[in-house]
């Protein structure tokens, strides 16, 4: 462990035959207050870290020890710091569990990170704002380019021309008609998402197209190409709903990392307060911040 001494302070010679003990209490209260405000000003001169783990206006946990002050009246305690002197004192604050840090984060990212005062749980939030507005717009987009094509598809594909036109083409058309025939039909009626799929990837359905023995497919290649935009926003949606998974879990793991530090660094540190006699009958102050590294 490495001790560091930030304030060293010795007084003067007391003179109980010319200060009265009531002057002498309120002194004595001024100077211990005096040194608790500068025993935080020399901490957070040592670490801004450290100084970041303390609430504003909250005073650190002071620990005094002293013996009887010649001319004390009260020789039980002399120096020893009453309840009434501290007056509230605060406590440094470890802030949330690792648990309820990781827990915050992992619902809404970035919430474990702001109630510790870190910055960067904006960063967090502002990720899942925007992953989320991401898969939103583009599932609404892929939606309505699958919308699109399929009204495409409607206005020059017909299952009639189908059945009537044998052949479209080389190498298209139809192989076995009546089951391909079959197996159309009852896609169209019963599962329209597959219909819609062979009209415009099988071949041997191209015959129901308007122009595929005219261009040999363009309105199928243009029917292709709407459906590929459609799949692209939906794999976009996709991977925008695995940014927040993924954000969520590195949030929640950054938030408990931060809160299990900021314990540990409250656990190693503490900030102590000596009040002694010296022998040369000075009262002697000091001002100790022990760290553990």
């Amino acid at each position: 462990m490495m001790t560091r001494t930030l304030f060293v302070f010795r007084g003067f010679p007391c003179m109980e035959s010319i200060v009265s003990h009531s002057i002498r209490a309120q002194a004595r209260r001024a100077v211990l207050a005096v040194l608790l405000a500068v025993s935080i000003l020399a901490a957070g001169s040592v670490s801004a870290q450290d100084a970041r783990l303390m609430r504003p206006g909250v005073t650190p946990t002071a620990v005094v020890a002293g013996s009887k002050v010649p001319g004390s009246s009260d020789p039980a305690t002399g120096f020893r710091m009453l309840q009434d002197d501290v007056a509230d004192g605060g406590v440094v604050d470890p802030g949330p569990s690792p648990f309820l840090a990781g827990l915050m984060s992992g619902l809404i990212p970035g919430s474990g990170q702001l109630i510790q005062g870190k910055s960067r749980g904006w960063v967090y939030l502002g990720v899942e704002i925007a992953a989320w507005f991401a898969t939103l717009s583009l599932n609404s987009a892929g939606d309505q380019a699958i919308t699109d094509a399929r009204r495409f598809a409607d206005g020059h594909y017909s299952l009639e021309r189908y059945d009537t036109v044998n052949e479209c083409g080389d190498d298209v058309g139809p192989v076995d008609k009546e089951t391909e025939s079959a197996v159309l039909h009852d896609n169209y009626d019963n599962n329209r998402d597959a219909y819609y799929d062979d009209i415009g990837s099988q071949d041997v359905y191209a015959c129901g197209w308007d122009d595929q023995a005219v261009t040999g497919g363009a309105n199928r290649s243009q029917y292709n190409d709407l459906r590929g935009e459609a799949d692209g926003l939906h794999t976009g949606a996709d991977i925008a709903v695995g940014v927040i998974v993924v954000n969520h879990l590195v949030s929640a793991v950054d938030a408990a990392r931060i809160a299990a530090n900021r314990r540990r660094q409250v656990s190693d540190g503490a900030l102590d307060l000596r009040v002694s006699p010296d022998p040369g009958g000075l009262l002697a102050f000091q001002v100790q911040m022990h760290r553990t590294f």
